[in-house]
């Protein structure tokens, strides 16, 4: 199989995610699960960790230590 054959095996799965993505998002579409972003979005916050309020942080490097 030369590149020619490669190509056109890649077109093909490549054609075979767009049809599948596009069937996801018309199934997401139909049942709703596209709306209403900003509500969803809070959904995932409680009273332990609320809204607006960092918990997590990067730690920082530490300072290297002469060991002399």
């Amino acid at each position: 199989m030369g590149w020619v054959g490669y190509l056109l095996f890649l077109f093909f799965v490549a054609g075979i995610f767009f049809v599948i993505a596009i069937f996801a998002l018309t199934w997401a579409a139909k049942r709703g699960h596209l709306q209403h972003f900003e509500e969803q979005s809070k959904s995932i916050f409680d009273d332990e960790e609320p809204e607006g309020l960092e918990q997590d942080a990067f730690p920082t490097r530490r300072a290297p230590t002469d060991h002399i």
